[in-house]
């Protein structure tokens, strides 16, 4: 289970838990995936009509840096620039649209 993002029920506000081995990925477009592997793997889309991702950011200081330093002191790593992929030291990982949300998120510096 990734410590950087998560998903809440829009109607009770209660956290998506896992089932047995279950666990979230966000795909390139920042949209939540259920994975369930088994003898096969298994992997059926989050509805975002019922689920809404949430992304912890750390709070920053008002001062203004750049991307990079931004990413580097909330534990992540940009491991390529084009096509746009970081990955957490927690093994979270991120790549094109989905690394964007995770920068706007930190950013904005919300919890």
């Amino acid at each position: 289970m990734s410590k950087k993002f998560y998903a809440i029920n829009r109607e009770t506000g209660r956290r998506w838990e896992p089932i047995n081995n279950e666990y979230l990925v966000m795909y390139d477009t920042g949209s939540l995936a259920v994975v369930s592997p088994g003898w096969y793997i298994d992997i059926k889309p989050l509805d975002t009509k019922i689920w809404e991702m949430v992304v912890k950011p750390n709070i920053l200081p008002a001062e203004k840096i750049n991307d990079n330093a931004l990413l580097i002191k909330n534990g992540w790593t940009v491991e390529c620039e084009g096509p746009f992929e970081i990955r957490h030291e927690d093994g979270s990982f991120a790549t094109l649209h989905a690394a964007k949300i995770v920068v706007d998120y930190l950013k904005r510096g919300l919890e």
